[in-house]
């Protein structure tokens, strides 16, 4: 409930905020990098259209320790489309299906013996918010996303046994879902 109210202040004080540079919104034909949290990825934007992209993201490695004392890393990469549902003088509401992979190994320790599991993740989901472009405050060429990523997520898991186990989640609200910011530089 937190972050969706964040959420709802971070859009409000941007609209509110704004003063009126422009007389409509600018398209982006260009490419763009950017970097976004949900998941913590940097990405490449492709423009397919006026206002349609194709966006491609690696996630930043991920490196912890667990609760057994064992270790662990992720990494991945996403692919999506992002398509402008409605388009407003300077703001954009959008729908972003996405695919993101990922893989994670972990060690796990148990007393005097440990074991060490691999998981791949696919996770077919969507963005949907609102892409304010910054020409309205001033600033060219600069795009911040803002809204929600859901998804579903389907787990392999490997711990050196003869199989596989595989699980499958329904939507939901926890990482790497979640309240989700953007920020586009075009160039």
């Amino acid at each position: 409930m937190k972050k969706a109210l964040l959420l709802v202040l971070l859009i409000a004080i941007t609209l509110s905020a704004a003063e009126d540079v422009t007389e409509s919104t600018p398209p982006r034909l260009g490419p763009a990098v950017g970097i976004m949290n949900a998941p913590l990825a940097i990405g490449y934007r492709i423009p397919t259209s006026g206002y349609r992209s194709i966006d491609f993201a690696v996630r930043i490695p991920e490196f912890y320790k667990n609760d057994t004392g064992g270790v662990g890393f992720s990494l991945g990469a996403l692919a999506g489309y992002n398509i402008p549902m409605r388009i407003e003088e300077n703001i954009a509401f959008v729908v972003k299906p996405q695919f993101d992979i990922a893989f994670s190994a972990e060690d796990f320790k148990a007393g005097d013996d440990s074991y060490h599991t691999n998981t791949i993740s696919l996770r077919p989901g969507a963005f949907m918010g609102v892409e304010v472009f910054l020409e309205e405050v001033g600033v060219s060429d600069v795009n911040i996303a803002l809204g929600f990523t859901t998804g579903m997520e389907l787990n392999i898991v490997d711990s050196g046994s003869s199989s596989a186990v595989s699980t499958f989640h329904v939507p939901k609200a926890t990482w790497p879902f979640g309240a989700t910011v953007a920020v586009w530089w075009y160039f």
